[in-house]
């Protein structure tokens, strides 16, 4: 059996650096761009921020990867938290890092995609299950029960608390 890699995302490193170890990833932005460097990709700034501060990159990425993280990988999942943050993952890459407030993944839009995606985070619901809820953005059919079916896995689950 194949060995399974793990990948970590330039972006996913940077919102680490900027919500976990508190770096200002603005500011080292503003500072590359004044050596001559246009528009630095995610590695770029990266690369730099390591090299400004003395840090080891793939170090870094080694304490992101922790076991509650590889599990969730090597699960399918699209959202994992583990104790020291709550993951983003696509195509079982970690993509970003979310926090508290933060977890509705992305621009809130009109439809109510990120609204819906947050309740499922706080329900602790795997989004790969519940991401893409069919539902005609017409007629808007099939969207009641799809919250009424969010709502009664909050009430299971609360009451699976007590």
């Amino acid at each position: 059996m194949p060995v399974r890699t793990y990948s970590v995302r330039d972006h996913a490193l940077l919102r680490w650096m900027e919500r976990v170890m508190d770096i200002d990833v603005k500011r080292s932005q503003r500072e590359l761009q004044r050596t001559g460097v246009k528009t630095p990709s995610n590695g770029e700034l990266a690369r730099y921020i390591a090299a400004r501060d003395g840090l080891d990159l793939s170090a870094i990425r080694e304490d992101m990867l922790s076991p509650t993280v590889k599990a969730g990988l090597d699960a399918g999942m699209a959202v994992i938290t583990d104790g020291k943050a709550t993951f983003g993952s696509r195509d079982g890459h970690i993509c970003t890092v979310i926090f508290g407030e933060m977890r509705g993944f992305g621009k809130r839009r009109k439809s109510g995609g990120s609204a819906q995606r947050a309740a499922l985070c706080e329900l602790g619901l795997d989004l790969d299950m519940h991401s893409r809820p069919v539902w005609s953005k017409k007629t808007g059919a099939g969207r009641s029960a799809y919250f009424q079916k969010v709502k009664r896995f909050a009430k299971e689950r609360d009451e699976a608390r007590r």
